[in-house]
């Protein structure tokens, strides 16, 4: 039974994944449903699995909607639905995204502190975390974390969190966290141009072009050549 239910999870999720590349969001969210309605309750680990990831894509879509309120009490849904599970490897990337998601949309909804705490939520429950999914989450929270902190104004939080970054991540060598690890350099970088610091903001987009000139990550690439761009217009002011 556990056998062919998973292979109708994994069909109905597989299904959702192909809606939503054809630009069918509805469909896409209705075979989510399905799923989490057929087969929430299982205690198998790997449908519990596929019915967070379920979840969690359907929480982003409507939020790509702009459908907010619907997306946060999704994203709520997940964190309470597997809270009991949440040190299962294959259930943590998904409620630590559940989390990240959330704080995005409080910080779209100009919920700043709230924003922040649901970052140090993350950080607290997965700041220790080894799998590459979640180190990813961890990394975005810290990142977006120390945006907020700019935005209320605490600069000199948002650079102790950059630092807490590479102290972290800086030697990381999965893309994903990577590509984090290089837009919380060129994030500190702007922050100190726009405070006037351009000496300052001119070494660390150096430090920046000295890790990752040689990256193969279009994301990357991109934001080393515009470190180059700003470095240089920066002798200019």
């Amino acid at each position: 039974m556990s056998k062919r239910e998973q292979r109708e999870a994994k069909k109905l999720f597989e299904k959702a994944i192909a809606f939503g590349r054809q630009g069918t969001p509805e469909k896409e969210k209705a075979a989510y449903d399905e799923l989490v309605n057929r087969f929430g309750e299982s205690p198998d680990p790997e449908i519990r699995a596929r019915v967070a990831k379920a979840l969690l894509n359907k929480g982003v879509t409507l939020g790509q909607q702009g459908i907010l309120e619907e997306a946060k009490t999704v994203f709520d849904d997940i964190v309470k639905r597997f809270k009991k599970g949440a040190e299962e490897q294959d259930l943590q990337e998904s409620v630590a995204g559940a989390l990240v998601n959330k704080g995005i949309i409080l910080g779209m909804q100009l919920r700043t502190r709230e924003a922040v705490n649901e970052y140090d939520e993350i950080l607290q429950r997965f700041g220790n975390a080894r799998q590459t999914g979640v180190r990813q989450q961890v990394a975005k929270a810290l990142v977006n974390k120390s945006a907020a902190l700019a935005g209320l104004g605490k600069s000199d939080e948002a650079y102790r969190i950059y630092d807490e970054i590479m102290q972290r991540f800086g030697d990381a060598r999965e893309p994903e966290v990577t590509v984090l690890v290089a837009k919380a350099l060129f994030n500190k970088a702007l922050m100190q141009g726009r405070q006037g610091k351009l000496e300052e903001a001119s070494h660390t987009y150096e430090e920046l072009i000295e890790r990752f000139s040689d990256a193969d990550v279009q994301t990357i690439k991109e934001l080393v050549e515009r470190a180059r761009m700003n470095k240089q217009l920066s002798y200019h002011f």
